[in-house]
């Protein structure tokens, strides 16, 4: 039986609800642990790690990961961490991408994670706690977000509308190429030069802002 549109909304705000409800007592759990490290007790010290979101886990490359500690020992925590090695990293090792297109795709990327404007990402602490989601154009929680969302925003601009979903498609979400030409069905071929023509457009606009930030780096 299909849902009606309330219903389905009602769903959806229940699952938001349920979320952010176990959020809460995992960061509860995390703070409670930590406290306890503190003090030298680590039964619960697995609580202490804060894993990605179902969302990433899904999309992102993941690798188990056993944390060292500061003598380099180590203890047993089960936790994950995104492997090293972006989409973009592996096309300019590759060739595909050249010194100054990987900078400004290196750019790009940062100021979309800055930005928070991922729909994992939560909202502003203005108004109802609720999950971010792009939906609701949350506000950034902080200056540095805000600033980083109109740099991203300025960047974007110069991407050309018919190439820029293949070019965030693996510039923003580490898709590859491959994944890329099935999910769009197109040729290899197409893709790559999608890329490359977002990536030529994109250094064209942000060139002096690049210029900018390595004479005060």
């Amino acid at each position: 039986m299909n849902k009606t549109v309330r219903e389905a909304e009602q769903d959806r705000v229940a699952e938001i609800l349920r979320r952010d409800r176990e959020d809460a007592e995992r960061e509860r759990r995390r703070a409670v642990a930590e406290k306890q490290v503190e003090s030298g007790e680590f039964a619960n010290l697995d609580d202490t790690v804060v894993p990605p979101t179902p969302e990433l886990l899904k999309t992102g490359a993941f690798v188990p990961y056993t944390p060292k500690g500061n003598n380099g020992t180590v203890r047993s925590v089960r936790t994950v961490r995104r492997l090293l090695i972006s989409q973009i990293a592996y096309l300019y090792s590759h060739g595909v991408l050249d010194d100054d297109l990987f900078a400004a795709c290196r750019w790009y990327k940062d100021r979309w994670d800055a930005a928070e404007m991922e729909p994992s990402a939560p909202v502003s602490s203005y108004g109802e706690s609720i999950r971010g989601d792009l939906v609701y154009g949350h506000l950034p929680r902080s200056q540095w977000a805000a600033e980083a969302r109109s740099d991203f925003r300025f960047a974007n601009s110069f991407i050309p509308i018919e190439v820029v979903h293949v070019f965030d498609a693996i510039v923003l979400h580490d898709q590859t190429l491959r994944d890329v030409s099935k999910m769009i069905r197109r040729g290899d071929r197409y893709i790559k030069a999608a890329l490359l023509a977002g990536a030529l457009a994109l250094h064209g606009g942000i060139a002096h802002r690049l210029e900018i930030e390595r004479r005060f780096s």
